[in-house]
């Protein structure tokens, strides 16, 4: 009785420590991410190396992993579609299945992000023990997000910042006349005949638009989708409310204007 509760002990110290040593060795928040090179349905060769200077989302998946199928369809809807035209990449990567079997899931699913097969798991063993699993790489290559499961609002609060960070630091310059963001009143001054400010918007064509609205921890308060009319230009109110239907406190603001593949941003002041 001793010897067989010796053996066991000892075979679940082993298996601990094996277990253990794994978790140690996957990468980690502040890591810079190794590249690699996978391909993708069509059979062409991806490195995550050709993705430097934009932000890039891996969510590894499998088609038999259930939370995988509920996830993947809410990254297409709130992170892709969303953030596909501001520098953002997602790399989906399967575990050893048929890019065949693979295609016809990702289009039964609606998926337009970019799939890559894991032929032998060599990729996805650096990073995760279980499926699902998303990581996030600034700019820099550095991870910033690593986690079993979809922490969707997390993801895009961090999206947010590292592309509040870019436009501070590195502002993409203005085409006169074909796109633009205005903010009239600003400073703004929060009194009972002062409730709203107008975002005077500009592109040059019809397109869908999205406003953002961050505080100045990077934190985005507020999204505000638009549709430009043929003419490209539009006056957009905004109540100075918060997604909870919350006024703002004072404090310095910054309003993002992304329509196509054009962003630009300013600083708005809100004084009461």
């Amino acid at each position: 009785m001793r010897l067989n509760i010796l053996k066991l002990v000892l075979i679940t110290t082993v298996f601990l420590s094996g277990f253990l040593n794994s978790f140690a060795q996957l990468l980690k928040v502040g890591d810079q991410a190794p590249n690699f090179t996978l391909k993708n349905l069509e059979g062409e060769q991806v490195s995550l190396f050709d993705f430097h200077g934009q932000i890039v989302h891996l969510t590894f998946f499998a088609t038999w992993c259930a939370p995988c199928v509920v996830e993947m369809p809410l990254i297409e809807k709130e992170i892709w579609q969303n953030y596909k035209n501001s520098g953002v990449k997602i790399l989906a990567i399967d575990q050893m299945e048929s890019p065949l079997f693979v295609d016809d899931f990702i289009k039964a699913k609606g998926i337009s992000y970019e799939a890559l097969i894991d032929e032998n798991g060599s990729v996805t063993g650096q990073y995760i023990l279980r499926l699902p699993h998303n990581v996030l790489i600034n700019q820099k290559g550095t991870i910033v997000h690593t986690a079993p499961g979809l922490e969707l609002d997390n993801i895009k609060n961090l999206i947010d910042e590292m592309l509040l960070i870019s436009d501070v630091t590195n502002p993409k310059s203005e085409s006169p006349n074909s796109f633009g963001l205005s903010i009239f009143p600003n400073p703004s001054f929060l009194t009972r005949n002062q409730t709203d400010v107008t975002f005077l918007l500009s592109a040059s064509e019809a397109a869908h638009g999205v406003v953002f609205i961050f505080n100045i921890l990077g934190q985005r308060v507020r999204s505000l989708d638009i549709n430009l009319p043929a003419n490209g230009q539009l006056n957009l109110k905004w109540n100075l409310r918060d997604h909870d239907n919350i006024l703002l406190p004072r404090g310095i603001y910054f309003v993002r204007f992304n329509a196509g593949a054009e962003s630009i941003m300013q600083r708005f002041l809100l004084l009461n």
